[in-house]
């Protein structure tokens, strides 16, 4: 005799991170170093996590698409009211590139080095 299957609820699982959900302009500041500083500093640090979802792991940092930097810079100066000055778009392609390189890093220490020892 067939066993009934419960009728299970699935999950609803991860989806993608849209935005931070911040509606207002937000101004972020900057230090005397050039650094952001102030209310914002961590959501701007949210914001730079989430540009890096965007780049694709397959390619190397000096392979992003400059149309890809320029859409994701223009959103981000949007966002958080940055003027267009080349060292604040200096200190937020740093950012996303150390970023970058962080999460590459932990892919292959997860994935290659763990994986080949048994």
């Amino acid at each position: 005799m067939p066993r009934k299957s419960l009728a299970t609820k699935k999950r609803k699982g991860r989806g993608p991170t849209k935005s931070l959900g911040k509606h207002t302009l937000m101004t972020l500041e900057y230090d005397h170093l050039g650094q952001p500083c102030g209310k914002w500093r961590q959501k701007y640090a949210m914001q730079v996590g989430i540009c890096i979802h965007k780049v694709s792991i397959l390619h190397s940092r000096k392979e992003v698409p400059e149309g890809l930097k320029k859409c994701i810079w223009e959103d981000t100066m949007n966002q958080y009211n940055i003027e267009d000055d080349e060292a604040k778009k200096n200190v937020f392609f740093s950012a996303v590139a150390q970023r970058f390189r962080d999460f590459k890093a932990k892919l292959v220490f997860g994935w290659i080095n763990i994986s080949g020892e048994k």
